[in-house]
C-alpha cells in the first residue's frame, strides 16, 4: 500500500492523552482562538484577526487536503486543541517534516509529546517513512524541547528567510529515523 493510502486509512487516531482527526468547520471557534493570538503564532505565521481570512486559511490550509493532517482534540469532548501534521512529504525519499502548534493554555501538560510520540509510532511503522523532519525558530525552546523528549537530534543550525516575513531568522533542524526510533 502506498503511503497516501496508508494515510487515508488513519485519518483518525487515538493517543494515550487525546485523539487526532481531521480538522473540520464546526472547529472555527477554537480555530480562531489559537490563530488570533500572536503568542500562539509567534513562531508559525503571523496571527490574523479577521474571522474570513481565518475561515479561509482553515479551509485552503488544513481541511482541504486533509491527508497528513490532523486536529488535536478532547478525548472527552472532542474540542479542537491544536494541530500535528506532516508537511513536505518525499514519497520517494520517504521523508516528511512535521508541524504542530497548540493552544497556549494547554502548552506545558506533555500534549505535544504525546501527539508528537504517536506519530512517530505510525510514520515509522504504518506509513513507512524512513525520517522524520522538525523545524524550529531558534528561539523556539518548548518546540525544540518536544522534539528532544521524543529522541530527535539536533541537526544542523542556520539563517534562512522567515516564509511570511522574509526576515532573516535563525533556525535549528531536529531529525529522527526510523532506524533510531526502532532502538528507543
Amino acid at each position: 500500500m502506498d503511503l497516501w493510502t496508508q494515510l487515508a486509512l488513519y485519518q483518525f487516531i487515538e493517543t494515550p492523552l487525546c485523539h487526532l482527526r481531521p480538522l473540520r468547520m464546526s472547529d472555527f471557534d477554537r480555530f480562531y482562538a489559537i490563530i488570533s493570538c500572536p503568542q500562539n503564532t509567534a513562531f508559525i505565521f503571523p496571527s490574523r484577526q479577521d474571522p474570513d481570512e481565518v475561515s479561509y486559511l482553515m479551509a485552503h490550509n488544513f481541511i482541504k487536503n486533509p491527508l497528513g493532517i490532523w486536529a488535536i482534540a478532547s478525548k472527552t469532548n472532542d474540542d479542537f486543541w491544536g494541530i500535528i501534521r506532516l508537511e513536505n512529504i518525499q514519497v520517494s525519499k520517504r521523508t516528511a517534516e512535521v508541524g504542530y502548534f497548540l493552544h497556549r493554555d494547554l502548552w506545558g501538560q506533555g500534549l505535544m509529546t504525546d501527539c508528537l510520540k504517536t506519530l512517530c509510532d505510525f510514520s515509522f511503522g504504518s506509513f513507512g517513512l524512513e525520517e522524520l523532519l522538525i523545524k524550529t525558530h531558534a528561539e523556539n525552546v518548548a518546540s525544540q524541547r518536544v522534539a528532544q523528549k521524543v529522541g530527535f537530534l539536533a541537526g544542523q543550525g542556520y539563517r534562512a528567510s522567515d516564509r511570511y516575513s522574509h526576515k532573516v531568522r535563525h533556525y535549528q533542524d531536529y531529525y529522527l529515523t526510523r532506524k533510531a526510533w526502532a532502538h528507543e
